[in-house]
């Protein structure tokens, strides 16, 4: 589009001419769930601005309004999946302590991504499910039994001592999900590493529960709601306050290309 050019239309919502009132446009916005302001129509009618990050916001609620978290659980499982080929090999290494990176590098190369969008989809994945309100009880016993499985393999007294398994016992861990994060994500990146293949079959299991029905998850509303007004800044403060997974505004901007998709090359 030319600089000049007066942009007439945002997603199917005529923005009008100059002199027209701005609040039946802002209203036409808000019906579809996305904040724009009388100085972004301004712009927009003179030129000035694209409005595209505005029609993506659009596009991407239509998509989660046709199809749900359909496209978000058919990605992560596909990571997953992926993720469990290499697990076996590593989990029964027995020098495999923090090599949990072992499983990034061949995942993220058979998928076609760089190693730290794998990172911060794992990082995604813990957040969604610590946010869940409840969770079905195989996917919370395959939890329990993952870190069961990390405690015995190094428990408080062995030559290679989890950081982790010493906060669990320190800080008296009440046996929650959240509050297994909450010091999980505490520890250095080794462990954090190390722990990765225990929690694959946990997130398997959860993924393949939500996409029964496709619903969007607590993580998904609070995300969506809050890129829709420009406000991920303040969003991911609190997710971290709420789960202890740090998630910058970039990797919250990532979750929406998992709702909508295209976070992954196309896949069958």
């Amino acid at each position: 589009m030319n600089e000049n050019s007066p942009v007439t239309e945002v997603g199917g919502i005529s923005i009008g001419q100059k002199g027209d009132p701005y609040k039946p446009i802002v209203s036409q916005f808000e019906k579809r769930g996305i904040s724009v302001t009388a100085g972004s129509i301004s712009y927009w009618r003179r030129g000035k601005r694209t409005a595209g990050r505005t029609r993506r916001r659009l596009e991407v609620g239509e998509i989660v309004a046709r199809k749900g978290a359909e496209r978000k659980n058919k990605q992560l499982l596909y990571i997953i999946e992926a993720a469990l080929i290499e697990e076996d090999a590593l989990i029964n290494d027995p020098n495999s302590f923090g090599r949990g990176y072992g499983i990034v590098v061949p995942v993220a190369e058979k998928l076609h991504v760089p190693p730290g969008e794998i990172h911060v989809v794992l990082r995604l994945m813990r957040a969604d499910i610590c946010l869940a309100e409840k969770v079905p009880e195989s996917v919370f016993n395959n939890f329990s039994h993952a870190v069961s499985e990390f405690r015995l393999r190094y428990p408080l007294d062995s030559r290679q001592e989890s950081p982790l398994t010493k906060k669990l016992h320190d800080q008296r861990w009440d046996g929650s999900m959240s509050g297994f994060y909450k010091i999980f994500n505490s520890v250095g990146a080794p462990t954090i590493r190390a722990w990765l293949p225990y929690e694959l079959k946990m997130f398997e299991d959860w993924y393949l529960h939500q996409q029964e029905a496709n619903s969007l998850t607590a993580f998904d509303e609070v995300i969506l709601s809050n890129w829709r007004k420009y406000n991920l800044g303040p969003t991911s403060k609190e997710i971290k306050k709420l789960t202890g997974v740090s998630l910058d505004e970039p990797a919250l901007a990532s979750h929406i290309r998992v709702l909508d998709g295209t976070f992954l090359p196309k896949i069958d």
